[in-house]
């Protein structure tokens, strides 16, 4: 395949989430004054202080050790599949400390049928402050204010599905005693009493984990008590939910809104965007910048970079752009770490936009606009039309009349085998295709394809 003779402004590569825009239901709206919500929702986590946010307004916000986020029930969620003791979530402690009755709702995909932690709070004198723990994949057995584990039981339907399971766990203090209840997929399950129940929570700094049990403050794991599954969207309520509740807030949450009935949309998840905008290009390595945050900068090979004044026709106004001769040059970034491993391979959610000015139709072939070969590519044909390329499956414009000497928006989606392009905010080509994007280690090339 050939090489395109144009011009590029802002090439952005993302993942096309599942979640949608959705009405909010009115009728369900909820007036409950909630603690903190942790939606799960980050592109990635890495240790970093109050990286997972509480949209509550709480600021109760917390950090992941050695776990990220992947799609989940809503947007993204928090994947703590890995076996061991190294993946959790530590919250903020002040969200739950010093709570009487509570209410914890969240969303869990597990298709384990060991021994889990969901949550885990510890105080100074107490390792098991509060815990949601399952015994086995049907029986849930809560701790609270002990040393050690309580034995009263409820007997549940079987939480090892594999599928998005909605559970919500109160509890309730009363005079002699505290009651422990649990709801699944807004259905009774059952509750249990328990001893000191008329005191609250005390949860100290660090001591308030997601996915282990803690037998002292912010440690002492076991791999045999961690939660194996995905988490999302996670409340916490400093009172008890009312069955009218719990069935509002799972009616909302799978009819893809708010816990509340607001209307809910997933952050985009930005992989990269290269804006073109340096002042020149030489061949230095990683001089052409990312500017999504993740450090996927490119290498220029013969291609240079101009400002973009005086405007070509439908210049869309950016500052400067890439310069391809159609012959040698093109850019390049190498997919061999570890971190554009995991960005650049996507197998089922890919979004590509970019704007073109190319100055000829191929006469023959195919002028390449970006390649990342088996994986994913497209290009100009001899019609003037967006050709897409896909294991040996293609996809072809129909009207997308790309003409030399203006610019034109381009964008290509893949959502689980659904393959759109649209050219110039239009869409020009659909299809439906089964299976996942190939995942290779090819560098990913703007204004060439090398075949490899």
């Amino acid at each position: 395949m050939l090489s395109l003779t144009k011009t590029f402004a802002c090439l952005l590569i993302g993942l096309s989430l599942s979640g949608k825009l959705f009405a909010a239901v009115g009728s369900n709206f909820i007036s409950t004054i909630l603690v903190a919500e942790w939606r799960m929702d980050e592109k990635q986590w890495n240790g970093t202080s109050d990286e997972i946010k509480d949209s509550s307004g709480n600021n109760y916000h917390g950090v992941a050790s050695s776990a990220t986020t992947t799609n989940g029930f809503l947007c993204n969620a928090a994947d703590l599949s890995a076996t061991g003791t190294s993946d959790y979530l530590t919250l903020n402690h002040n969200a739950f400390n010093n709570l009487n009755d509570f209410s914890f709702s969240f969303w869990l995909n597990t298709s384990s049928g060991s021994r889990q932690t969901i949550i885990s709070a510890a105080s100074n004198s107490t390792s098991n402050e509060a815990v949601m723990y399952f015994y086995d994949e049907e029986t849930f057995r809560p701790t609270i204010n002990r040393s050690g584990f309580d034995s009263s039981s409820v007997i549940t339907s079987e939480i090892d599905t594999g599928t998005w399971r909605h559970f919500v766990w109160t509890r309730e203090v009363r005079s002699t005693d505290g009651r422990s209840c649990l709801y699944i997929d807004n259905i009774f399950q059952g509750c249990v009493t328990h001893p000191e129940g008329e005191f609250p929570i005390e949860v100290v700094t660090n001591g308030f984990v997601i996915g282990q049990e803690q037998d002292f403050v912010g440690g002492g794991f076991a791999s045999n008590q961690a939660l194996s599954g995905l988490l999302d969207e996670m409340l916490l309520f400093d009172h008890l939910l009312t069955p009218a509740e719990i069935s509002n807030i799972y009616n909302n949450q799978s009819a893809g809104n708010g816990w509340d009935g607001s209307p809910r949309s997933c952050p985009l998840n930005l992989i990269g965007e290269w804006r073109f905008d340096e002042l020149f290009w030489n061949g230095t390595n990683n001089e052409v910048l990312d500017s999504s945050g993740n450090d996927l900068h490119l290498t220029a090979f013969s291609a240079l970079t101009e400002n973009a004044s005086p405007a070509i026709p439908g210049d869309p106004g950016t500052c400067s752009y890439g310069i391809f001769n159609g012959s040698i040059s093109f850019i390049q970034l190498d997919d061999d770490t570890s971190t554009s491993d995991s960005l650049l391979d996507i197998p089922d959610n890919l979004t590509i936009t970019t704007w073109i000015n190319t100055n000829v139709i191929p006469s023959s072939g195919l002028k390449s606009i970006i390649s990342k070969d088996e994986n994913y590519e497209f290009h100009i044909n001899t019609s003037g039309e967006i050709f897409w390329w896909w294991r040996w499956a293609t996809l072809t414009t129909n009207g997308a009349n790309i003409t030399p000497g203006r610019w034109h928006h381009i964008a290509v989606t893949w959502r689980n085998g659904e393959q759109v392009i649209y050219v110039d905010g239009t869409e020009r080509a659909r299809s439906s295709r089964f299976g996942t994007l190939d995942i290779n280690n090819d560098p990913l090339q703007v204004g060439q394809d090398l075949d490899i």
